[in-house]
């Protein structure tokens, strides 16, 4: 135990240290950190916050064009329950942790934050199925963080965006243009769709159709 937390007080100092770096030399946004998908299975996340996590259940993706099996990414879901009944501690506890040392966020899968594909250990990716998440709540924590860090957020996605999902991103101060990316800056990043094997190009999924945020006043 001793060991890990000065791991991570020498993690935090390097940090800092980059970050103070990044500013003196004159760059606007310094350190990008990333917020990956999930966390390890046997991980200190899991073994501190074991209460918040769905064991027996794996993210992944369901079968699409790009791989018809669907995908078991290994990583325990977050239970949407949870998260709620603790009025989102953890979620925002991480979010604090990342941009402590760093001028902006990258969302590996921002589609998370709305659901995500459970797979029951020991089952194929065809049987799992989406458990939604309580979005509005989790855009408002990841929103005011990065407002109270001054910090841009980014959000990336390579799966199809539900048109609900779409519509409540520009009501939390989000932007989600159809490239498959989001912002709570307003700015976004482009999805790439990669080669399928043979020379052939997997043409990517239809863009949601996204509702323009409300006139002012």
């Amino acid at each position: 135990m001793d060991l890990h937390c000065r791991l991570a007080w020498l993690t935090a100092t390097q940090l800092a240290d980059a970050q103070r770096a990044a500013e003196d030399a004159g760059m606007a946004i310094g350190i990008v950190h990333d917020l990956a998908v999930g966390v390890h299975p046997a991980g200190a996340d899991t073994w501190a916050q074991r209460d918040l996590f769905a064991h027996g259940m794996s993210v992944g993706a369901p079968p699409d064009a790009f791989n018809a099996r669907g995908q078991d990414w290994g990583l325990p879901p977050w239970r949407p329950d949870a998260l709620a009944a603790t009025g989102y501690a953890a979620f925002r506890g991480l979010l604090r942790g990342l941009l402590a040392h760093a001028g902006a966020l990258r969302i590996d899968h921002v589609m998370g934050l709305f659901r995500l594909w459970w797979v029951p250990e020991g089952c194929p990716p065809t049987d799992g199925t989406y458990v939604t998440y309580d979005a509005e709540a989790m855009l408002a924590v990841l929103v005011l963080e990065a407002h109270r860090a001054g910090a841009v957020v980014v959000g990336r996605t390579w799966a199809p965006s539900s048109p609900a999902s779409a519509r409540r991103s520009p009501g939390a101060g989000c932007s989600a243009p159809p490239c498959s990316g989001s912002s709570a800056t307003g700015t976004a990043t482009a999805a790439h769709w990669p080669p399928r094997s043979g020379g052939r190009t997997a043409s990517p999924p239809p863009p949601p159709t996204i509702c323009p945020p409300p006139p002012p006043g």
